[in-house]
């Protein structure tokens, strides 16, 4: 866009990371103005934020209606990543569902991916038992 003279993006990249609920006064208006232009940035970041609402529901029929809205809205953006992800997440809908609706997470899984991590990242200096001769473990 900058090619073309259009200069609405350059330096927005935080803007539409950051939580609006942070956002000043002044910040918020300088970002209405970007939401509002047609941008296919625009587009997906509305899709997003739709996205992010989608994790508080209780019921199994309202919360299926909602993912099916986005699904739907995000297959028919005209964005190519956004279809891909909309058809990933068609094949995993139920298990999203599930996971909405039980709070259910993968944290504990992660927890325990990083201490073998670190366990792994300390073992570094400790020679392998196949490489270390057996005299050197006996006693004099």
């Amino acid at each position: 866009m900058l090619g073309q003279g259009d200069a609405r993006l350059k330096g927005s990249k935080y803007q539409w990371l950051r939580n609006r609920s942070t956002m000043d006064w002044h910040q918020q208006r300088g970002f209405t103005a970007l939401r509002k232009a047609s941008l296919k940035t625009a587009r997906a970041w509305a899709i997003k934020e739709f996205a992010t609402r989608l994790w508080g529901y209780q019921s199994r029929t309202w919360a299926h209606k909602g993912w099916q809205r986005l699904l739907n809205w995000m297959a028919r953006s005209r964005l190519k990543p956004m279809q891909q992800t909309a058809k990933t997440l068609k094949k995993h809908l139920w298990g999203i569902l599930n996971a909405v609706l039980l709070g259910v997470d993968n944290s504990h899984a992660e927890s325990m991916n990083s201490r073998i991590k670190t366990v792994k990242v300390r073992a570094r200096g400790f020679p392998a038992t196949n490489n270390v001769s057996a005299t050197r473990f006996t006693s004099t």
